[in-house]
């Protein structure tokens, strides 16, 4: 009687009416106990836990959720009162498992209203715990009816608290003391493996991010407990300092930042914002050394959400300028940073807590280490790559130097040979043109010599026959001399650059009709038919005296080698923006070899017509050069004994 009327006392003063006990009926299990609590926030931290068990005006609240507890960042006492029902005969366990609360006493009461106490803490010596764990367990016996639970931080006030048997809780330990081990091991591997490079390589940002991930490597330490209860078990004072570890990290991602990403030459503005980081978390990490306060650590998280948003900013920023290098900051940052929210809006509640959603933040600080070691070997690489394109850069420079004179030696020689070619081909056509003046000009000028007294005597001896062929003699050497002199005449010109030219719409067929009226008589004495297609309506953008000479030679040509009876016609049509004038014989044709050679003017390249007419080779190299001059092309179809086509191509517009 007396056991049951201490413990409904107890369970009076302590206001807790209606509240529900934590039922634990399965060995095997790990019972989370927020549900099923009732707290109360000591601002002045001036109660007792004899005020807890004998105050009844104190009004304690529920756990609204059944995530674990989370009461953010405070430095306020937080007294908890928890209901338990063993089914079982197994001894059970208290586990808090954020190694971070500086102070927290258990306070049990068993079925029979015994109070017994147990006190632990990071900031307790380590050698005062019950059991050696990262974590804080006690041993809440086989009967354990209520607890009271004191608590303490400067940190984030996160207090995971479970009840199990001793073999659940071993396991749990464990399993996450495996898994904490594991990520600081990894964290501190390529902590090492950045300083190896720096120390090789010499560049700032492996060191900076050697230290950013030894930080971390300190920081999952601490927030694990592996650190106390293996490196600093008599150091319980590193354990504190809430705020200095994280600015330390912003201090070196900051500079990490702005060397990895050039900020001072992509984005010097970005760059000013980094230095403005580092400059505050520098003066709030000189803050928390001094004293602990709430108001720092928000500053502190406050300052933290600006650098984390402005890394993914200057992120893209980078990429997008074209610097591939920064996708892997990028995507490492994010990472990182959207792991660490994850972590801790699940301690809030906000999104269902588990292994994966804890321990997120983890996940993301193994996956920033690997992918920013992973960019900086990349780096690395490229630098090689970038080394050696360039000392094979200087060695092709070298070499490039070392043949210069070689070249400009070959050059000097190629130069020399194409003079000495060009000379030879004026030389070689002065001589022709000396050639045809002299002997095909001198011939139908000798034929003139005493034409007066042949002509007197032809009279007299009234020889009417032979004056006739003297006539048709004196006209034909008469017209070989005018087209003889007036293309000389055309080439001095052309050679001089001195050539008249007046483009205009020109109407072919009076140009034709003109010709064929000078070549009348020359056809008529081969038989040769002269036949045009082109109407009036036909037009072409030329010279009207470079066309008359074109045309004119190469009638002149036709005529010279097509035999007695033959037929030359001529033929106009458009095709894109030219027209394309065709005159075609049908005389003794020419090999491909010689249509190769025909504008060259060689000597005695030229072969006599079917009546035995000499040519120059003078009129065709004339009409190339004409041709090309009115913006034209020149083309030939030939073929032994069956005719030649010339086709010459003119702007029609």
């Amino acid at each position: 009687m007396r056991v049951l009327l201490v413990t409904i006392s107890c369970i009076s003063y302590l206001n807790v009416q209606g509240q529900t006990a934590v039922v634990y009926d399965d060995i095997a299990a790990t019972v989370n106990i927020a549900p099923h609590v009732r707290y109360f926030i000591d601002t002045s931290h001036q109660y007792t836990v004899q005020d807890i068990q004998n105050d009844s005006s104190i009004i304690f609240q529920t756990w609204k959720n059944d995530n674990q507890l989370n009461f953010g960042i405070t430095q306020s006492k937080i007294w908890i009162v928890v209901k338990i029902d063993n089914k079982t005969q197994e001894r059970l366990f208290l586990l808090q498992n954020n190694a971070l609360i500086y102070y927290i006493n258990v306070y049990t009461i068993d079925v029979f209203g015994k109070l017994s106490t147990q006190k632990s803490g990071c900031l307790r010596p380590y050698n005062t715990r019950t059991y050696n764990s990262t974590g804080f367990t006690f041993d809440l016996g086989k009967q354990p009816k209520m607890l009271i639970i004191e608590a303490s931080t400067a940190n984030d006030f996160y207090l995971p608290l479970s009840i199990s048997s001793s073999n659940a809780i071993i396991n749990e330990i464990h399993q996450k003391d495996v898994f904490d081990g594991f990520v600081s091991g990894i964290l501190l591997a390529l902590a090492l493996y950045n300083l190896f490079l720096f120390f090789s390589i010499r560049e700032e940002e492996y060191l900076y991010l050697c230290a950013i991930l030894f930080l971390y490597f300190i920081m999952v330490l601490r927030t694990s407990g592996l650190g106390f209860e293996y490196f600093w078990q008599d150091y319980p004072i590193l354990n504190g300092g809430a705020g200095t570890l994280i600015n330390l990290i912003m201090i070196a991602g900051s500079l990490f930042t702005i060397h990895f990403l050039q900020l001072k030459k992509q984005a010097p503005y970005f760059r000013y914002l980094f230095l403005f980081i580092i400059v505050a978390a520098s003066i709030l990490c000189v803050l928390n050394i001094i004293t602990e306060s709430p108001t720092y650590t928000k500053l502190t998280h406050l300052v933290l959400l600006v650098m984390m948003f402005s890394e993914m900013v200057i992120g893209c920023y980078i990429w997008f300028k074209g610097q591939p290098i920064a996708l892997y900051y990028l995507v490492a940052f994010s990472c990182g940073n959207i792991a660490g929210y994850i972590s801790s809006i699940s301690r809030l509640g906000i999104i269902p807590f588990n292994f994966y959603t804890e321990n997120s933040g983890k996940f993301g600080l193994v996956l920033l280490g690997v992918l920013m070691s992973n960019a900086l070997s990349y780096k690395f690489n490229q630098h090689k790559r970038e080394a050696l394109e360039q000392a094979e850069e200087n060695q092709r420079i070298l070499q490039r130097q070392n043949s210069l004179l070689e070249q400009k030696v070959k050059e000097r020689t190629q130069e020399l040979s194409i003079t000495n070619k060009a000379l030879e081909k004026v030389n070689q056509t002065k001589d022709r043109i000396f050639a045809i003046i002299g002997h095909d000009l001198r011939k139908p000028v000798l034929a003139f010599r005493g034409i007066t007294e042949k002509v007197n005597y032809l009279l007299e001896s009234k020889d009417f026959n032979r004056l006739y062929k003297l006539g048709d003699t004196i006209e034909k050497e008469a017209f070989s001399l005018h087209r003889l002199t007036d293309n000389l005449l055309n080439w001095a010109l052309m050679q001089r650059d001195v050539m008249p030219y007046h483009p205009e719409n020109i109407m072919l067929k009076n140009i034709i009709d003109e010709i064929f009226e000078i070549f009348e008589n020359v056809a008529d004495d081969k038989e040769i038919s002269l036949y045009s297609t082109i109407n009036r309506a036909i037009t072409v953008i030329a010279d009207a005296n470079a066309l008359h000479t074109i045309i004119r030679n190469l009638v002149d040509n036709a005529i010279k080698y097509t035999p007695q009876g033959g037929r030359i016609e001529l033929s106009a049509e458009a095709s894109d923006q030219y027209l394309k004038i065709k005159i075609k014989d049908n005389g003794i044709g020419m090999t491909p070899e010689q249509v190769d050679q025909l504008f060259v003017l060689e000597k005695d390249k030229s072969q006599k017509g079917t009546d035995g007419e000499k040519g120059t080779g003078l009129g065709l190299h004339l009409v190339e050069e004409l041709v090309t001059l009115n913006k034209g092309y020149i083309k030939v179809h030939s073929q032994i004994g069956e005719g030649t086509t010339f086709i010459i191509h003119l702007p029609s517009s």
